[in-house]
């Protein structure tokens, strides 16, 4: 199977025209005591600038493009006061400079902008982007609280008659160019957070430092007079899962922070100042511990300064290790590595709250560094759940859910950049994917690693999260197609529903479809499941029942032991056809589901089996069934049992029961090879449109949403229900290989499952053991 490309990424359409009104260039050396007044107009003049930001004539006169555009304090501070360490051409640490600004730099604080709650431009009489106007169409309609935050904002989020202003998205008003400078940014909007995945190489982590800096130099100053006062405060926190990240962060916060003592600093003519925005610190940089600019003047009898503080914690042992330090901004790095990205938040967020929310928490994570998937993709995918500013999904063009920020690999290129900062994304992007055609030449282990640090899509990021070597590329591209659509709108999709048997101890079953719930399908709808939908236990079917005798089908069942646990019981119908050389398997009808009683549970997967004529296969771990089935009198249906003597050889399998499959602690460890021998297995072929033979492969064929999240999250370390049920699948699927019974046209009508029926009709028998698939 040919690997799709991945989709060119276009993060935004604004494009820069001039931006020499954004970069100062040299500090001029003043005086500060002979040139006292312009010392402090200059510097003052600085100290607003990394406050409110800059207008500037973004334009081409040429071609008559372009206008005024605003640059963001936070940005302006990261080109012109920030500076971070270039890598010298053969990787080692070179000098301290300022950033190039890109056009991504602004794409980034743009998006910083709007999570700390910008809503518009002070003199801007007729747009705002305070969220009172996009969800309210008249005052009336204002609850108390709003109508007092109203009442504070009036002159900003109404026009010149008394009605909301012309509502814009933030996002689109700061991309924008105006014919004038409109005055400082507002920011009246609640504070909301921001989680951000990105490629290697971007400079992610220096974007949020630098703000760090920013907030720890105007100790959360809006205005020089404020400044002066020294009645505010910044207190920031760096957060990690261990510390030799935050050890990374304080370096690089050290190495900028330390350079601003040369920003108006002065050392001649008898006069020694240091720079017009450092300040010495004092405390200690240990983890759990902080630092401040409160320290004691001359002689140690006085406190001088802000007392702006910076705190490190790291998340591995507790969630709650920054509880009790109110932030004003709290950097989550390196996310992928976290064990429970959502419990972190949960504990923060209290400290930024008052009325409102006054702060923002600001998550991130690399390729190549995400191991702990499923809770982290999770928040990514739903940002609303870490209360998260959302964007647009490009990686899935036809997604209308939104997610979380995402910056591919293609962002990072230099060499395509104009003076301006633009990239030339297209060649940027082919690039990129040559250089990824190239890897994947090299095997797929090279070509994991190699994507998840460069990624091109978000999928890629998560690949390295698996450590079964299972074909994960493949898995993530065809979860790709299959999410394109929610689920009653795809074509496999064929019916959504129940099976009933019709009579007690007979094996009949009617299909009851329903329309009012949908099954569950992944793990975000575990997570939201109510008790009314895991007990639905609604069966999706991906194919009705062939019982012209060309297909072989098994249903196979992995209960759950504790009712009340997180566990979910899988019941799968598989199916098997083909001849030798030909042979094709699938997953026909799957059921997600946990219910009160193991009968009612067992209920499911029995009638499955009944529905497809298939044997049912159940790991007898949870023997319930077992006696279940003795007492309706089906006992025939279940599957001869699995282990023969080669592969009880092979895998150091239990023989406990005579039926079904007990998975002892020793085989656990074979899940991934025995389960990928079969996802590799190659069920056809088929030519490209250049002329090209591809192989196709079981995992190719999967419809199911849920099975291929397990294949692309597996680890040995967390709960994988269906790939325990699929492990089961593959047992039989290599005992048959083994037995040399997989390639064995099934007889016409599948007249032998009709006499086990017309059996078990009849009368309870003694327990036989059935080889129905031996044929």
């Amino acid at each position: 199977m040919k690997i799709k490309d991945p989709p060119f990424i276009q993060l935004f359409d604004f494009e820069l025209y001039n931006i020499e009104d954004f970069i100062h260039g040299d500090f001029r050396v003043i005086n500060p005591v002979l040139q006292r007044e312009e010392y402090f107009e200059y510097y003052e003049d600085i100290l607003t600038k990394t406050m409110v930001g800059v207008w500037g004539k973004d334009y081409n006169k040429k071609t008559d493009q372009g206008g005024y555009r605003h640059c963001p304090g936070s940005l302006w501070f990261y080109r012109n006061l920030f500076w971070l360490r270039q890598e010298s051409e053969d990787g080692r640490p070179g000098s301290l400079e300022h950033p190039m600004l890109r056009d991504v730099d602004w794409f980034i604080k743009y998006a910083f902008e709007e999570a700390e709650g910008f809503s518009g431009f002070q003199y801007d009489k007729k747009h705002t982007c305070h969220r009172f106007a996009k969800e309210h169409d008249s005052f009336k309609e204002l609850m108390g609280y709003e109508k007092k935050m109203l009442e504070r904002y009036a002159d900003d989020i109404l026009d010149k008659y008394g009605k909301f202003k012309i509502y814009v998205h933030p996002r689109t008003y700061m991309h924008s160019t105006f014919r004038e400078p409109l005055g400082n940014p507002l920011y009246q909007n609640e504070n909301q957070n921001l989680i951000w995945f990105a490629s290697r190489r971007l400079g992610k982590s220096y974007h949020f430092i630098s703000d760090m800096v920013r907030g720890f130099m105007l100790n959360n100053a809006r205005t020089v007079d404020e400044y002066y006062t020294k009645n505010t405060k910044f207190v920031g926190i760096f957060g990690s899962y261990g510390e030799s990240y935050t050890n990374e962060h304080y370096t690089k916060f050290f190495d900028s922070y330390d350079k601003l003592a040369d920003v108006g600093a002065y050392d001649k003519d008898g006069i020694k100042e240091n720079g017009a925005f450092w300040w010495p610190w004092s405390g200690t940089k240990e983890s759990n511990k902080y630092f401040t600019n409160l320290t004691k003047e001359e002689g140690g009898k006085r406190d001088v300064g802000w007392g702006s503080q910076i705190h490190r914690f790291t998340f591995s042992e507790s969630i709650s290790a920054g509880v009790g330090v109110a932030s004003d901004r709290f950097i989550g790095d390196e996310i992928g590595l976290w064990d429970d990205l959502e419990g972190v938040n949960s504990e923060m967020d209290p400290t930024q709250r008052k009325e409102v929310k006054f702060a923002s928490s600001f998550y991130g994570g690399t390729g190549g560094q995400v191991v702990k998937a499923l809770k982290t993709k999770n928040a990514f995918l739903n940002p609303e759940r870490i209360n998260a500013i959302s964007f647009p999904d490009l990686c899935k063009p036809k997604a209308t859910k939104e997610i979380g920020m995402f910056i591919p690999v293609q962002y990072t290129k230099k060499i395509y950049r104009n003076e301006n900062g633009n990239i030339d994304l297209r060649s940027a992007y082919n690039d990129e994917l040559r250089i990824r055609n190239k890897e994947k030449d090299k095997g797929i282990g090279t070509f994991l690693k190699h994507i998840a640090a460069y990624c091109m899509t978000y999928d890629d990021i998560f690949m390295l999260s698996s450590n079964s070597g299972f074909p994960v590329d493949r898995a993530s591209e065809k979860l790709g197609k299959i999410t394109t659509f929610p689920v009653r709108q795809r074509p496999t999709t064929k019916r959504i529903g129940n099976l009933i048997r019709t009579v007690n101890k007979k094996a009949e079953v009617v299909f009851v479809d329903v329309d009012s719930i949908d099954p569950i399908m992944n793990y975000e709808d575990v997570k939201k499941a109510s008790a009314e939908q895991l007990e639905a236990a609604l069966i999706l079917v991906f194919e009705e029942p062939d019982h012209s005798g060309k297909s072989k089908y098994l249903t196979t069942y992995d209960p759950v032991k504790d009712l009340s646990g997180t566990s979910l019981c899988v019941a799968t119908t598989y199916k098997v056809y083909g001849m030798a050389g030909t042979i094709r398997m699938n997953v026909v009808a799957e059921c997600i589901y946990r219910r009160l009683r193991p009968d009612e549970n067992d209920d499911v997967a029995i009638n499955m089996a009944i529905y497809y004529k298939s044997l049912l296969a159940p790991e007898t771990n949870v023997p319930n069934i077992v006696t279940y089935l003795e007492t309706l009198g089906f006992y025939d249906i279940l599957g001869a049992p699995c282990p023969i003597d080669a592969l009880r050889t092979l895998l150091l399998v239990n023989e406990k029961y005579d039926i079904g499959v007990y998975i002892s602690p020793q085989m656990r460890s074979k899940i991934p090879t025995v389960c990928n021998e079969v996802f590799t297995t190659i069920v056809g072929k088929y030519k490209t449109e250049e002329g090209d033979e591809r192989e196709i492969w079981m995992v190719d064929e999967i419809e199911s949403e849920y099975l291929l999240n397990d294949i692309i999250s597996f680890n040995d370390k967390g709960n994988f229900d269906y790939i325990s049920n699929f492990f089961i699948f593959a047992l039989y699927i290599k005992q048959w290989s083994l037995e040399g019974t997989l390639y064995e046209e099934v007889k016409k009508g599948n007249d032998l499952f009709d006499q086990i029926l017309k059996h078990f009709n009849q009368v309870i028998q003694e327990p036989e053991t059935n080889s129905v698939f031996g044929y």
